[in-house]
């Protein structure tokens, strides 16, 4: 006797319905394909976030070791002190500089030989990195 497995009951997720068919092959209803294509055309905030450079790496003049207290502004979490004697306290003060530091911000705080040494292993949005490395391409490299 030969039968064709039972279909699977189908998938309600918040926006989505999704049934497998006889061959087991998951079909999108037509409401669910609309929030698909709705959802290809929204802007992300991701993607339009603006990020600040300093107007260039010789103008990076902050400190390469001891205490670092950056603004509300940079780091609104528990403390806004950072020990750049500490590895993961110069990656996250680094990583927040760069994401949300003004031109001045970045300038006054950050250091130039500091940043090239980290800019490889700092975590990054990839296009908050592509906004600096186009404008200071020597980062990349």
């Amino acid at each position: 006797m030969n039968s064709l497995p039972t279909p699977a009951p189908p998938y309600h997720g918040r926006h989505a319905s999704m049934h497998l068919d006889r061959d087991g092959a998951a079909r999108l209803d037509i409401e669910t394909r609309k929030v698909v294509r709705t959802m290809a055309n929204r802007v992300l905030y991701k993607d339009i976030v603006p990020y600040d450079t300093p107007s260039s790496l010789d103008a990076l003049r902050g400190p390469a070791t001891g205490t670092l207290e950056v603004p509300i502004t940079v780091h609104w979490g528990p403390r806004r002190r950072f020990d750049l004697d500490d590895p993961r306290d110069v990656h996250a003060v680094y990583r927040a500089l760069v994401r949300e530091g003004t031109t001045a911000v970045q300038e006054e705080l950050l250091n130039q030989d500091v940043l090239r040494r980290l800019w490889a292993e700092l975590m990054l949005p990839e296009r908050c990195r592509r906004v600096w490395e186009e404008r200071f391409p020597e980062l990349a490299a």
